[in-house]
């Protein structure tokens, strides 16, 4: 995940790539039951939060940062709180 919120996310231009990391890396804090604090060990939070204020940063990588953010902030979705709803 390092590779991912390091090298992909914060040093390539490639939008596409970028989009492409914000998703995958919502996804693995969705469904990996030690996502989210994987993630915060990456400071993810921070990286997402940077991409989202960045002007030179298309909607689309934005769009894809901002879920991400939010899957960060539910945390794993496959969690026991929610198995009991």
């Amino acid at each position: 995940m390092t590779i991912i919120a390091e090298k992909i996310l914060m040093q390539t231009k490639d939008q596409r790539c970028q989009a492409v990391a914000c998703f995958d890396l919502g996804e693995f804090c969705r469904f990996s039951p030690n996502g989210k604090t994987v993630l915060e060990r990456c400071d993810v939070k921070t990286k997402m939060a940077n991409l989202m204020r960045d002007p030179n940063v298309g909607a689309e990588v934005k769009k894809e940062a901002i879920t991400c953010y939010q899957k960060l902030l539910m945390g794993s979705w496959s969690s026991n709180d929610f198995k009991h709803m």
